[in-house]
């Protein structure tokens, strides 16, 4: 009776073009609970009426039979036709009028005009066109609200990697636990169609972040900057393929993994304190320590918080899967933290890993140097 009363109300409009309220409809099916097939049904009736445009003057009833209306629906079956043409008259868009004997048709007058007609009234679609035009309006004004937030997410997401990309191992003292987890579940996120607060969210901690990672890169810029001093020597490296600063030559070196300790096996006596040892890296590498995520106390710890710190010096996991094969797993762990010491004194970590790699397949690298070296540095700075 309410749709019945909806259809016999009076226009708003004196006609409309039935292809405008199809697209509209479109747009805004979802305020309406339609599905898409059931807009290929809407597509199909409308297709039966002759006129462009529907309007008042005249009645709006179309009377295709199911198997008609099947074909000009792409072959939908008679049963998903039933249902889809339940939809449209349950969300209002169509009326229908039965015959006596449940068929659709339609007789004519003696002037060939058509007198009566059972079948589907389209004339809903005339007297709700303001309220779907303002839906669809609606729909398009927050899908463009949508896009546009996800495109603000995507170019903070590239401004925060290149920031990430230039900052390499510093950025670890600006990033925290969440931020970590949240760049590597961000992809996922936007390769899905997330809602709006999801993006809100996202675009919150990005522009957090990025104002971290920008203050981070200044503060990387300012003091980057070459030195006169002549104990520093960064001024002078031209290569990628360099060892640490030390003027001493490597020893042929093994190592056997200890759980605390790294031993150089190659039989010299120049100093008393030829073994490597976890507490004498953790104090000669401090800042491994500082950016882990986990306390460092033990090997199984020191080299996962290495592993963790080689992405962000540029090294690839198969560049360090190359050094834990070569050199093993704590002395590649080892090198990393030395490594992280220096960084600002190697122009490309993941090449020079790799050749510390060949050395030590090689039999000619040894940890000790680099510690030496460090521990000078150390002492001298204090």
């Amino acid at each position: 009776m309410e749709a019945q009363a909806r259809a016999a109300a009076p226009a708003p409009v004196p006609a409309v073009d039935k292809w405008q309220v199809f697209r509209d409809l479109t747009t805004a099916r979802r305020q309406f609970g339609l599905s898409g097939r059931s807009l290929t049904v809407l597509n199909a009736l409308l297709s039966f009426f002759p006129e462009t445009e529907l309007s008042g003057d005249g009645p709006l009833i179309v009377f295709p039979s199911n198997r008609t209306l099947g074909e000009r629906a792409h072959g939908m079956a008679e049963a998903t036709l039933r249902r889809h043409l339940s939809a449209l008259v349950e969300a209002g868009m169509i009326l229908r009028h039965d015959s006596p004997n449940g068929k659709r048709y339609a007789r004519r007058g003696c002037d060939g005009g058509l007198s009566v007609a059972y079948g589907f009234d389209l004339r809903p679609l005339l007297v709700r066109w303001p309220e779907i035009a303002a839906a669809a309006i609606e729909t398009r004004d927050r899908e463009l609200r949508l896009r546009r937030l996800r495109d603000a997410v995507v170019l903070r997401f590239r401004d925060a990697g290149k920031l990430l990309e230039f900052l390499r191992a510093d950025d670890a003292r600006t990033l925290r636990s969440d931020d970590i987890a949240f760049l590597a579940e961000l992809p996922l996120l936007l390769r899905r169609k997330p809602c709006s607060e999801a993006l809100r969210k996202a675009a919150d901690h990005l522009d957090d972040l990025c104002q971290r990672l920008a203050a981070a890169a200044v503060t990387l810029a300012e003091t980057a900057e070459p030195s006169g001093r002549p104990d520093r020597n960064e001024r002078h490296i031209q290569v990628q393929d360099i060892n640490f600063p030390d003027s001493e030559k490597p020893e042929q070196t093994a190592f056997t993994q200890n759980p605390d300790r790294l031993q150089d096996r190659t039989g010299t006596n120049k100093d008393n304190n030829k073994e490597a040892s976890l507490p004498r890296i953790l104090a000669a590498c401090p800042s491994l320590s500082a950016y882990s995520t986990e306390p460092v106390g033990d090997a199984d710890s020191f080299r996962r918080a290495a592993k963790q710190i080689a992405p962000w010096l540029g090294i690839s996991s198969d560049t360090w899967q190359g050094a834990e094969n070569s050199m093993g797993g704590l002395a590649a762990a080892a090198t990393v933290a030395a490594m992280l010491e220096n960084r600002g004194r190697i122009r490309s970590p993941g090449a020079y890993l790799r050749s510390l790699s060949r050395k030590a397949a090689q039999g000619t690298f040894s940890i000790l140097p680099m510690l030496r070296a460090l521990e000078g540095r150390n002492a001298a700075a204090s």
